[in-house]
This record gives C-alpha cells, structure tokens and sequence, in this order.
C-alpha cells in the first residue's frame, strides 16, 4: 500500500467523480453529527458504500479499484493538521496494536487477524511478510529478537518464533481464567496484563516452557488493560480503579507501591522520566507526576474529542490513540497546560499507537496499520528536537 493524496484523483478518469461526491457528502455528514455512536455508524456506512461500489466498478476498471478505495477513504475520513500520512497497511482482521522492531512491524489483529509481520524498510510502501492465526483476539505485542510475545485475549500468552515471517510457529504458549490485554518484556520476565487476575510475571528465559513467577492482584479484582515496565517498576492501567504502581524488583514477590484513582477508565500507560501518560478513556490524557510512587499526584490533563485508548510520548509530545477522533499530537512539555499541536483523523477506530525512528505506527481497527509523521514544530520547552 501506499500513502495517497488528491493530486492523484487528477489524473484518473470520470468515473471517480461518484467516489468524490459520495466521500465528500458523508465527510459532511460526519462533521454535521455531534453523536459519537452517530458519528462511529456513518464510519462504517462508509466502509459500506466504499465496498459496494468497488464491487460495481471491478467489472469495468479492476485496475484502479485500490486507487479509488484510497482516495474514498482519504475524502470521507482524513483531516489532517500537522500530522502525514506515510503509509498504511489494511491487514485483515482489527488491529489493535503495532510493535516495530528493525524493519518490520508486528501487527496484533484482534479477532479473525491474529499476528501479521510486515516489512517497514519503505514506510511509504508497507509489504505483508506473513501472518500466524492466534485462534483467539490478539489484543497486545512485543517483540525481542526472534520472537513475539502476543497476549491474547482468553487464548492466553504466546511466544511466536519469528526467525523467518512468512512461516511463523508458536514457541509457547500459557493460559489463564481471564483476557490477556496488554505485555512488556524486561530482560527474561514478561510483564502481562490479566484482566480480573491482575499482573502475571512470567519467565520466558525458556521460550518453549513459559512459567508464571509472580502475581500482583489489581485492586478490587479491577480489570488490568495494559502494563508498562520502566526499571524496577510496573505501571498497571486498571480501567476503573486508574493507575496502580508496583515495585517488581523481586519478580517472584512484586510489592505495590500506590495507586491514582483517575476520572475515567485506565486504558494504557506511558511513562516519561517521573512523569506518568495515561490514556484514561473519557478521561481523555491525564498527566501524572509518579515520582513519589506512594503518592501519584495531578500535573495535569487534555479532554480528548474521542475516547484516549492508548498514549506513547517522546520529546514533548504526547501521541494519543483516541478512537473516532483518530491520532491526536499533544504538546505537554508544561503538564498543566497541554496544548493540541496536530492531529489525523483516521479511518476507523484509533485504538493502539507506538512511536519509532519519528514515526507513529497507529493500529486502527478495521482500518488496519497506518504510518503518520507529526510535521510540525517542537515544544518550546524542547532545545534539542534532533535528539528525539
């Protein structure tokens, strides 16, 4: 696939001109609708108008179907400011998380989609390597060497040898009484987010023979989404009981340390020096100064248009995956202040995003993998952007 932009519609012929007037006529639609369900429905009517007027069109130009879907979905989804498409990837499947590691990045399909590998060496041209059908919703990835480890859902934690992507093979495989959502990997312990169970450490120094080590409970049986590891602590997003901090120094015997108890529902976590994101759901982003773990305190927040499903920062810049609002780039060098400086409105679902090399690898559902580069200038409070 590739990015695309309407100078190309140009050149094509007048057949086209249904794709414009129909994507030009929902996009208005979706700016009109003040109703987030309203708004989420005529994304996938959409979808459904894309999809039978590509059945219709096959019989006449076949070649410039992928064209055409492109261009339908750049008019009726995209609106970009500050921030580029560089490429896509419509991986079968929804994607719900992304994992980049040297030139290929690892896609967790939800449901039907499982693993897929693709080959980012082109950003611009994203090239499928293979796929591995984790027979369950491949929720969370991480990837270390020649392996990937998956949480899937109920289908439990997989370690998938990779060494060659277009035949991956499952290594190891655990299970437990609830949904595996989210992973981190540090050194030989896997870090994983068990739902109702709370946070299973797990060795994964054998990859054929992975063993739970330790157990941390999340507060009153909360949901744990996702895990972030920073040193020798655990960062727990636990939805309605908010952030929850363990200290996992003895991965045998990990000792909580605090908790926040955020507005919203805790859906993800990225930490900043003594600084903790957290993608909070209708919360939107909540800033959180972690560097007294007994006592998380306020900094600050951002009321995200959408839901924020997931947050990854770096020099700044806070990148946030927050749903029918798509790509959202927020400026928090002054916590109490966050400032918008772009944002994408994707074509579905914004739900996961990591950033690598000055690229953000945004999993967005039915929409499936897209790469987006935030273009405009830095924080203020940034000297060295080139660091970054």
């Amino acid at each position: 696939m590739m990015a695309w932009d309407m100078e190309g519609y140009k050149s094509l012929n007048s057949n086209f001109d249904c794709v414009q007037q129909i994507a030009f006529s929902q996009h208005l639609i979706l700016m009109k609708n003040q109703n987030l369900k309203g708004r989420k429905t005529m994304k996938h009517n959409t979808k459904t108008i894309e999809t039978a007027w590509t059945r219709n069109f096959v019989k006449s130009n076949c070649a410039l179907i992928l064209v055409a879907v492109s261009i339908l979905r750049v008019c009726a989804f995209s609106h970009a400011a500050n921030v580029n498409l560089v490429g896509m990837y419509d991986a079968w499947g929804e994607a719900r998380s992304v994992y980049v590691s040297g030139t290929k990045a690892y896609v967790a399909s939800g449901y039907y989609g499982g693993l897929h590998i693709i080959d980012v060496t082109n950003p611009a041209l994203p090239l499928w390597l293979g796929n591995y059908d984790t027979k369950a919703m491949a929720w969370d990835v991480v990837v270390s060497g020649n392996y990937a480890y998956v949480a899937n859902g109920f289908g439990g934690f997989l370690i998938i040898d990779v060494s060659n992507p277009a035949a991956p093979t499952q290594a190891g495989k655990l299970t437990t009484t609830d949904q595996m959502s989210g992973v981190a990997l540090s050194g030989n312990y896997a870090y994983v987010a068990d739902g109702s169970n709370g946070l299973r450490i797990i060795d994964v120094s054998n990859p054929t023979a992975p063993s739970i080590v330790g157990t941390y409970p999340s507060p009153s049986s909360a949901y744990n989404m996702s895990v972030t590891v920073v040193g020798t602590r655990a960062y727990m997003a636990c939805v309605d009981k908010g952030l929850v901090i363990v200290d996992v120094s003895d991965p045998v015997a990990p000792v909580g340390l605090g908790s926040y108890d955020s507005p919203g529902y805790a859906r993800n976590v990225s930490v900043w020096g003594n600084t903790a994101y957290l993608a909070d759901d209708t919360g939107g982003l909540q800033i959180l100064d972690v560097s007294n773990p007994a006592s998380p305190g306020f900094l600050g927040s951002y009321a995200t248009p959408g839901d924020a499903q997931s947050v990854s920062v770096v020099g700044g810049l806070a990148y946030v995956a927050a749903e029918l609002s798509g790509l959202l780039v927020i400026d928090v060098s002054n916590p109490a202040a966050p400032v918008l400086k772009g944002d994408y409105d994707t074509p579905t679902l914004a739900i996961g995003v990591r950033l690598f090399n000055g690229l953000a690898y945004e999993a967005d559902g039915e929409g499936g993998m897209l790469i987006l580069q935030y273009t405009g200038a830095p924080p203020s409070a940034v000297t060295n952007w080139a660091q970054y």
